[in-house]
């Protein structure tokens, strides 16, 4: 050993022996908290743990980690913590470094994480997944558009002042940013760092919020973006490149400028966009195109486990899978396999650390052992044990070895091995072999996962046990709610912006790029490490054309270029690039079918998923790679539905059967089911008649009490795809106990010099207790009775309605009430005051088909002989409904359903209006 080295050696043993005393008591914090609060203590600073892109501090030199426990925010606060996101048994905060020790010892903490340093991961796009066919064109997007569902992003930022996150009006979309990154304040209630941005800041330009490298508008222009913005000359047509929801409500959250990310302030943001949600009374949906190989992949880490418990009905959170595809980053070992080796390589000798994280099941036992370039055996090392106090005992060539096995475990009991090779100022580079003895071989066994991290060399990679080919989905993507992307390739190539207009052939792609239809070469594959098929679906990922961020100068169109004609978008590919469209998909879902959970989210993108020869080809869906296939939104359209009886003015009584008909059709897979429902006031509120029945057109009813005036009848169409088309009867119509066949022999109103005339006749007016005329300015109500000028013609009642306005249309009803009690409405009918009728006309007949009985409505627009009669089809007359002088009006006759001899028989008649002048003749059916 040289001089020098003895004299570091010595110098890193008295600073571990002074950080071991420190720790003696810190077994409820994790390798990355643990290791952090030492280098800390020791001396570094919080930007230079920074400055390497990992451990858990934030820029004030505090831990940055979850609480893990049973244990309230007033406790933690008490010991010295900064709470921002509180959840039920789990916390983000901040911990002063005097106040670890306080935080540790409460009883109800059982863990302490450190925080993850995550890293980022339409035209083609948006078409690929069917929204255009929902949506319809820019700029008004008609359809399915994402209207009232918020859409956040965890991101970079938003280009704010970029037309695809405008209205038609020209003002932002944007309803919040939450820059982390600012320190200027305030921030948003509750969260005590950054600084929130209203709606007012952004559309008057106050605001400094910015996306200064560009990921987090481009994402976000896929999930939300309008395309609206053309740019310079040369761009595509407006709205070429509209995203998935385009008009959306949008949070953004800004949780880095370089790309990576804490992963507690990941949490807090989907927290804060969830809580805006709430205060609004709005769904909404996440995107989180961010990632990172530190985790148990098995749904029960930190973060993951937040987002189980953020999400909910109207709340979801969409991870991209990552992008690590065929990387050396996993190794996995069972017994009789040789020894993991590792082989770190660069140009440099002096490469800082290389960090491994793994996993083995609470059942097994095993010790580890590590074995240098250099020939240093370090280990084996026990169950619950390390190999020493940070950084880990020294090699003579190789630098530091730090191990620990089992001192950290998940919240299942499974037992993380952590591992980092720590080499300043000497060599890493060489091969490293990790030898596992198996001490208790239980149900699993001892299967270990390794995933390799974090690295400052420029390449660590697995040789012996790398399993390039499954479970590198992101960590952060495996929980239990999540919505997962993986990517295929809907682009290769694109025109860029040295382009002299639109058709320039000058076409360029990204390096490596496969043919369109194909899983993208860098998409992650599952499942996760307990065996659960992530991603959920893969979204289109390459090469997508987005937002460009205006706040990133555009680079010189001299050379080949992301950048695309009019410099408004530009071309990026990745999981990052997928998840938005799966985001933006999800609030096409909330919007059609309203707070679907998680679960429910799930479901629909599986089943309505595309499976094609490119998905089978990576093997029985639901795989690894694409998980259940190709987003797709499938089905979004409503059947047709139509009701057509009792659809206004019937009368049916108690008892008897009557045929409740309506039609109904859907486009693309036909109507499953059908819904019928009553309404006894006016749509207030209604009964289940009948559910999931055949679409026959037509059901027998049993008429059921009690009596109303005010009956609905409201008939639900559904599809396969659970989308469902609605139709109400057109006017209300009464329900009696007891029969009315030929109740009304005459019931007519016209209009006047005075008003209105309203003229009926009963067949039995002895029946009524009390008759009263009732009026509406619509079919359906409000009515109120009318102060009419009541005489007698002959036989006929007349009521004069002096109170109406010439040119207004009014609705007229008789509101009767039977001497037994009972009460029932005829009508209505209608009348223009002031204006005549014109024409001889055959109005309505209603219900038809029919079962019994019919309301038959013609009109007359001068005195005239007028008949009614109904015939079969063999020409012969079989009822005779009216006949007579008719002065001017408008006439309502009921037909009770029966002919010459007795009940009708089923079939087609035909029911003939003949005066001197005219002839008219209208269909009717009859059913049984």
């Amino acid at each position: 050993m040289t001089r020098w080295l003895l004299r570091s050696f010595i110098a890193t043993a008295l600073l571990l022996f002074t950080i071991a005393t420190a720790f003696a008591d810190f077994s409820k914090l994790d390798a990355t908290a643990r290791i952090a609060l030492a280098r800390l203590r020791s001396g570094e600073t919080a930007q230079a743990l920074g400055e390497e892109g990992r451990l858990s501090v934030n820029s004030a030199g505090d831990l940055d980690v979850w609480v893990v426990g049973d244990v309230s925010r007033a406790q933690l606060e008490a010991a010295g913590a900064r709470v921002r996101t509180e959840l039920p048994g789990l916390f983000t905060a901040w911990i002063p470094q005097d106040a670890v020790e306080a935080v540790a010892a409460l009883a109800g903490v059982q863990r302490i994480e450190g925080a993850q340093i995550e890293e980022i991961n339409n035209d083609l796009g948006s078409t690929s997944t069917g929204a255009p066919l929902f949506r319809g064109p820019g700029p008004t997007f008609t359809g399915l558009n994402g209207a009232g569902v918020i859409v956040g992003n965890v991101d970079t930022g938003v280009d704010y002042d970029h037309d695809n996150f405008k209205d038609a009006l020209g003002n932002t979309r944007i309803l919040k940013i939450w820059d982390q990154t600012n320190i200027a304040g305030p921030p948003p209630a509750g969260f005590l760092y950054g600084t929130e941005w209203n709606q007012a800041s952004i559309n008057s330009l106050a605001s400094t919020a910015k996306d200064t490298n560009g990921h987090g508008s481009h994402t976000m222009g896929t999930a939300a973006g309008d395309g609206s913005a053309v740019g310079t000359a040369g761009s595509a047509p407006a709205f070429t490149y509209t995203g998935m929801a385009p008009m959306a409500d949008i949070i953004a959250v800004d949780g880095s400028t370089t790309g990576s990310f804490s992963s507690t302030q990941m949490a807090d943001g989907i927290n804060y966009i969830f809580g805006q949600a709430t205060a609004l009374g709005k769904n909404a949906v996440v995107n989180c195109s961010i990632g990172g190989q530190f985790g148990p992949k098995d749904g029960t880490g930190t973060f993951e486990s937040a987002v189980d418990l953020m999400s909910g009905p109207g709340k979801s959170v969409v991870m991209s899978a990552g992008n690590d595809r065929g990387a050396a980053l996993h190794a996995e070992w069972f017994p009789g396999n040789p020894p993991i080796t590792m082989t770190v390589t660069g140009t440099s000798t002096l490469a800082r650390f290389v960090a491994i994280n793994g996993y083995y099941e609470a059942s097994e036992q095993m010790n580890v052992q590590i074995t240098s370039p250099g020939g240093a055996i370090i280990g084996p090392i026990t169950l619950g044990n390390t190999s020493g106090v940070y950084p880990g005992p020294a090699t003579p060539l190789n630098g530091n070895v730090y191990i620990e096995n089992g001192l950290a475990l998940t919240s299942t009991l499974d037992k993380q091995v952590y591992i980092e090779l720590n080499g300043t100022n000497v060599q890493l580079t060489g091969t490293w072999t990790i030898t596992l003895t198996p001490v208790i071989i239980g149900p699993a066994n001892c299967e270990l996962d390794l995933w390799r991290f974090s690295f400052s060399t420029t390449s660590a990679n697995f040789v012996s046990g790398n399993q390039p080919s499954e479970e590198l989905v992101s960590a952060l993507a495996t929980g239990y709610n999540s919505i997962v992307a993986g990517a295929w390739v809907t682009r290769q190539f694109w025109t860029d912006c040295r382009a002299a207009n639109w058709n320039d052939p000058t076409n360029v792609g990204f390096g490596g790029s496969i043919p369109v239809g194909n899983l993208a070469n860098f998409s992650s594959p599952g499942p996760t490490r307990d065996g659960r098929i992530k991603p959920d679906v893969a979204g289109p990922g390459t090469a997508i054309i987005s937002v460009r961020s205006t706040d990133v100068p555009a680079t010189s169109c001299a050379v080949a270029t992301v950048q695309v004609p009019g410099l408004a978008h530009t071309a990026n590919q990745g999981t990052s690039m997928s998840a938005p469209h799966v985001t933006g998909a999800i609030a096409l879902l909330y919007q059609k079918y309203g707070a679907l959970t998680p679960g429910q989210v799930q479901t629909l993108l599986h089943n309505r998923a595309i499976v094609d020869g490119f998905v089978t080809a990576l093997g029985p869906v639901p795989n690894k790679d694409f998980g259940w296939g190709k987003l797709n939104l499938g089905d979004m359209t409503d059947p047709l539905c139509a009701v057509i009886s009792p659809n206004g003015g019937e009368v049916v009584v108690i008892g008897a059967s009557t045929n409740l008909t309506w039609s109904a059709s859907d486009a693309i897979g036909g109507v499953t089911g059908v819904d019928l429902e009553i309404s006894r006031n006016n749509g207030g509120s209604w009964t289940t008649i009948a559910t999931g029945i055949a679409n026959t057109g037509s059901f027998p009813w049993t008429v059921t009490g009690p009596t109303t005036n005010n009956a609905l009848l409201r008939v639900t169409a559904k599809d396969a795809a659970n989308n469902a088309g609605t139709d109400v009867s057109n006017l209300v119509w009464a329900i009696v106990d007891q029969p009315v066949a030929a109740v009304v022999a005459l019931f007519r109103a016209e209009p006047v010099e005075a008003g209105v005339r309203i003229v009926w006749e009963f067949t039995d007016p002895s029946m009524f207790s009390r008759v009263a005329v009732e009026r509406a300015t619509t079919g359906t109500g409000p009515w109120s009775e009318v102060d009419a000028e009541i005489s007698m013609e002959g036989s006929s009642t007349v009521a004069l309605d002096r109170s109406v306005q010439a040119g207004h249309t009014y609705y007229y009803r008789l509101a009767t009430t039977y001497r037994d009690g009972g009460t029932a409405a005829f009508g209505p009918l209608s009348a223009t005051a002031g204006r005549p009728i014109t024409e001889f006309a055959l109005e309505s007949i209603s219900p038809n088909p029919t079962g019994d009985q019919a309301v038959i409505q013609y009109s007359v627009p001068r005195a005239s002989d007028v008949s009614v009669v109904m015939f079969d089809l063999q020409g012969r007359e079989v009822a005779t409904l009216a006949s007579g002088r008719h002065p001017v009006g408008r006439y309502q006759v009921t037909w009770s359903g029966e002919v010459k001899g007795g009940k009708a028989a089923a079939g087609v008649y035909f029911v003939r209006l003949r005066s001197p002048e005219v002839m008219k003749t209208s269909r009717i059916v009859v059913s049984h």
